[in-house]
């Protein structure tokens, strides 16, 4: 489905009016929950406006490029049937004009906190990936989760899944059908230390992807800057290129998770490792990526913890001046492979971003972000040789 419109300019004008509109319809009257017995809906909408300002690695040719677009727009709605039988539906659309189901699931409420969910829904996986891109520190997750397709995004199938929440304690158990694979995933997560003052978070994830047909094995990553994908100049770094040979069976991917909250304080990080399989007599590839970040609320809130995902939330601030919270994070990533994974002779690759910047929780609905990226890939450059590049990012998200 695509929203009729002459070109991209004119697309992003549409969406975002559209988008607006539906924002504040849906403030207006949200919620249907008189009785906890019967059907109850609550409807949500929101809206990402950014701009990147962006140059050298960033852009194929490394001149300085600016690009407006809409990142996301979602409206949905979700409840329950009867007690205990709830539904959720959502819908999305990107820059492009593009309209997609980005949610359609059922969950049934079982006994000791536990649920079990069956239709499109995004698999948990990861500290970041399992929480709202909404409520994300930095205005793009790591770039870590560039090294794993669909880790954290069931938009492209379907799957099953049970999950039990407890104060200390998660559990997920899920499996999915994407387009071009089988996918079992699972996730754990132990918080031993949780109060509104005090937050010690350690979780373990695991995916193992079954292809229908050999992957290809091509890597590729922003680094953070997503507007790259929306400019014809600008530079997807291309950290393993195709198989040379006979692609990759499967793959296996485990990430570790470690957070720590302290009143306004807080510092996570995360460390992935996938393994692709070769097909046939295909050599193996490895894939790794780690970050750190460290954040601070100015203003002195502590970030949300939801013990029902084992995820950080949103900061909400009672002052009439909003809440403000400034961060540092640092990623790297790397692939190692056969002869041949980026020239004839390269086995390796790597890149890194350091990313800092600070978020305005203005009103209940509205967040204001500006991040300034700075990006590596040393002898991965881009078409006139750059090998490093600055960007920066702004976001304006409103959400109901």
């Amino acid at each position: 489905m695509k929203i009729l419109a002459k070109n991209s300019i004119e697309k992003l004008i549409l969406l975002t009016f559209l988008s607006s509109l539906v924002c504040h319809a849906f403030a207006g009257d949200k919620n249907n929950n008189d009785s906890n017995e019967g059907f109850t809906y609550k409807l949500s909408a929101k809206a990402q406006l950014r701009s990147d300002n962006y140059d050298s690695v960033f852009s194929a040719n490394g001149e300085q490029e600016t690009d407006y677009y809409l990142r996301r727009a979602e409206a949905g709605v979700a409840g329950q049937f009867v007690k205990s039988f709830n539904y959720k539906l959502k819908l999305k659309a990107d820059n492009d004009g593009d309209v997609t189901v980005r949610d359609a699931y059922l969950a049934y409420d079982l006994p000791y906190k536990s649920e079990v969910l069956a239709g499109r829904f995004d698999p948990d996986f990861g500290l970041e990936l399992s929480g709202s891109n909404s409520w994300t520190t930095a205005i793009e997750r790591s770039s870590i989760w560039d090294l794993v397709k669909n880790a954290g995004d069931g938009s492209d199938g379907a799957g099953m899944a049970v999950r039990t929440a407890h104060k200390h304690y998660f559990v997920s158990l899920g499996g999915f059908d994407f387009s071009d694979s089988k996918v079992l995933n699972m996730r754990l997560a132990y918080i031993p230390l949780n109060s509104r003052q005090q937050i010690l978070h350690l979780g373990y994830s695991v995916r193992n992807a079954q292809y229908d047909n050999p992957d290809s094995g091509r890597v590729r990553t922003d680094l953070g800057v997503w507007g790259v994908h929306v400019n014809n100049n600008g530079n997807s770094i291309r950290l393993a290129r195709d198989s040379r040979a006979y692609g990759f069976d499967d793959d296996f991917t485990q990430a570790l998770e470690l957070a720590y909250a302290y009143g306004a304080f807080s510092i996570q990080g995360e460390h992935l490792d996938r393994h692709f399989n070769g097909a046939r007599n295909e050599h193996d590839r490895d894939a790794t990526g780690d970050y750190v970040q460290i954040a601070y609320t100015i203003t002195g809130e502590s970030r949300n913890y939801d013990s029902d995902s084992a995820t950080f939330g949103k900061i909400k601030s009672q002052r009439s001046y909003g809440a403000w919270e400034i961060f540092y994070r640092y990623d790297t990533l790397a692939i190692d492979g056969e002869v041949g994974l980026l020239t004839r002779s390269r086995t390796h690759s790597e890149a890194t971003a350091k990313v800092m910047g600070i978020n305005w929780y203005a009103l209940d609905y509205l967040k204001i972000s500006a991040n300034y990226i700075s990006g590596a890939a040393p002898l991965i450059p881009n078409d006139v040789g750059d090998e490093k590049g600055n960007a920066y990012s702004l976001q304006a998200q409103i959400k109901f």
